[in-house]
């Protein structure tokens, strides 16, 4: 089930990504960004439920990338609403480095822990 949630982030980030090249990004960057921040606290919340029940060593770190990334994402959200200037490539950068990272190094600290107790 985490899987099919980073795929569902991914999905969202490669939303922005391709309106990027259609040279749309600025009529979905609202939306994608909108949609992270309720998607991510959604899954990191599913995440997080799970670190606490099979007591995850690393989960306060792990928390703390979480709050961070939900921080960041918000922050853009509140410049986009406030009509800055927002570089979409910055922000696709940002969300693609962080969830590269982040599911590919950081979440892999899990995955035994997750599969040992038959999580699905």
């Amino acid at each position: 089930s985490l899987d099919a949630e980073h795929k569902t982030l991914i999905e969202t980030i490669n939303t922005l990504g391709s309106a990027m090249k259609a040279r749309k990004s600025n009529q979905v960057i609202g939306e994608v960004i909108e949609k992270l921040i309720g998607y991510a606290g959604t899954h990191f919340a599913h995440e997080e439920d799970l670190f606490d029940k099979y007591s995850f060593p690393a989960s306060i770190n792990h928390k703390r990338e979480h709050n961070d990334f939900v921080r960041k994402v918000t922050a853009f959200k509140k410049d986009f609403d406030s009509g800055k200037l927002m570089l979409s490539i910055e922000i696709l950068e940002f969300l693609t480095a962080w969830l590269k990272n982040h599911i590919q190094k950081e979440d892999k600290g899990y995955s035994e822990l997750f599969i040992k107790n038959n999580v699905k």
